[in-house]
């Protein structure tokens, strides 16, 4: 329940937000007002946060937060005495501007409002954008921001971020990167324009949770509001990437989309001609007598799968053919495309145009298509093979970048399966690496405070038991990620 109370006795509450979809006790998703509670616990809840707010003289901004039931039967849970980061749903259904309403308590000026005037009308959503892996245990993540595109922000719609291109995603903070806040004139209204939205919100360069937010917004579970706190959980398969065959178009479109790029990059760099009238500055890829084909390699980044298309630029359209072990198999795909913008590549197949994202970074080609967004690497044939290291059977990794804040082993010591080893923290959040079996350290490979990236070597943890598996393949290496 949002409420606020200034130096003159003045105390009002502003209704209140559904805060139940969590990761890690974490908030997502926030809404206002709970679709699950009628009015009358309504103005229950906010009467009993007046009552917390003056038993204590409380002045400020702040929330006061409850558990309910299924019974609706609320529980108090504690009082945040701050402005908190969903503030914005209260703000858009109220129309009330809080940040204003702070500053004014701070300057011990009187609030001239009464409760009856404060009215809420029509529904809002926030979701909040987070570096982090949703396929990975929502292990925080790092990089460099190469892209960050968000939609222009309307009454109805609002962006809160300061994210930008060259921006640096370390461990020191909290991993939101941005909110995404929509409001309409119901709930079903609201959630329709999240959707459009977050068609339109893309960030390049490190790994983020906008895939799993879509499917979050256009699931049925969602939409018919059966949410309570367990909601994630219970709905895991829902929500959980699945490994499947991309679809052929998919590909070819991602393929013409890196050609195109590498096209608009010769252009705009040194191997531009200044001469208009030249023929080197044509990039057409022009042959005499035949048809040029061009091949790409793509490299799906999520699961490794790799194709090899050979396109073709015949009249006005690109024949892409995807490359099959058997030849019987090998998929040919037709259709015109060209980028309407920097970032948006529109295709005409079948006298259907489609629009989509489309953002190449270096070796590394963006493709947003049906509320997923995927990422390929574009591999260089000529380029020599990454060297693979491996490491021990015995090697224990990090999970993610992080700060080493506990050590709970030393070199020498005998650990059960589940015993604490390491406890590492990174953006507001602790994880425990845990013996994965029975054994013995014999290596220890940093301290207590040491800063360390994602899947380095941490510790040796040489087995007790082996197994016969083990036994067969006594050199059989981990490889290094």
């Amino acid at each position: 329940m949002q409420i606020v109370a200034d130096h003159n006795g003045n105390v009002f509450q502003l209704f209140e937000r559904d805060c139940s979809i969590q990761r890690r006790h974490q908030k997502i998703i926030e809404e206002a007002p709970c679709a699950s509670i009628d009015d009358t616990l309504r103005q229950r809840l906010g009467n009993m946060a007046m009552e917390v707010a003056k038993a204590v003289n409380y002045t400020n901004i702040g929330t006061v937060e409850f558990l309910v039931d299924a019974a609706g039967s609320p529980y108090f849970i504690e009082m945040n005495t701050r402005l908190q980061v969903e503030h914005a749903v209260t703000e858009l259904i109220t129309d009330i501007d809080l940040v204003a309403w702070q500053f004014a308590i701070a300057a011990k000026e009187s609030i001239s409002m009464s409760q009856d005037n404060i009215q809420r009308r029509g529904h809002a959503i926030e979701v909040r954008v987070y570096a982090e892996d949703p396929d990975n245990d929502f292990l925080p993540a790092t990089g460099t921001i190469e892209a960050v595109i968000v939609p222009e922000p309307t009454n109805s719609v609002r962006i809160e971020s300061s994210l930008q291109k060259g921006d640096m995603i370390g461990i020191q903070y909290d991993p939101m990167l941005a909110k995404v806040i929509v409001w309409g004139e119901n709930r079903l209204q609201a959630i329709i324009k999240l959707q459009q939205s977050l068609e339109h919100v893309h960030i390049v360069g490190v790994n983020n949770n906008l895939n799993f937010l879509r499917k979050i917004a256009y699931s049925p579970v969602f939409v018919e509001s059966a949410i309570d706190t367990d909601f994630l959980q219970r709905n895991e398969a829902i929500f959980q990437s699945s490994l499947v065959e991309l679809p052929g178009f998919l590909w070819a479109v991602a393929a013409v989309g890196a050609l195109l790029s590498s096209i608009k990059h010769q252009q705009n760099g040194y191997y531009y001609h200044a001469e208009p009238g030249s023929p080197w500055q044509k990039t057409d890829h022009w042959r005499l007598n035949y048809t040029a084909t061009h091949e790409i390699r793509l490299r799906h980044r999520r699961d490794g799968m790799t194709q090899i298309l050979h396109i073709q630029h015949p009249a006005n359209e690109f024949v892409v053919i995807k490359e099959s072990v058997d030849e019987k198999n090998e998929e040919s795909i037709a259709f015109d495309a060209g980028f309407v913008s920097d970032t948006i590549i529109q295709t005409v197949r079948n006298d259907r145009a489609q629009f989509f994202y489309c953002i190449q970074h270096e070796k590394n080609i963006y493709l947003f298509m049906n509320h997923v967004e995927f990422s390929f690497e574009i591999i260089d044939p000529f380029a020599a093979e990454k060297q693979i290291e491996l490491l021990s059977k015995e090697a224990l990794q990090s999970p993610m970048p992080g700060v080493i804040r506990e050590v709970f082993v030393k070199v020498g010591d005998t650990v059960a399966e589940g015993t604490p080893l390491i406890v590492l923290e990174a953006m507001k959040m602790e994880h425990t690496l845990k013996a994965p079996y029975a054994g013995i350290v014999t290596k220890l490979c940093y301290e207590q405070g040491q800063t360390v990236e994602g899947h380095v070597e941490l510790l040796d943890l040489k087995p007790t038991f082996i197994s016969k598996e083990e036994e067969r393949n006594p050199i059989k290496g981990r490889v290094k990620k």
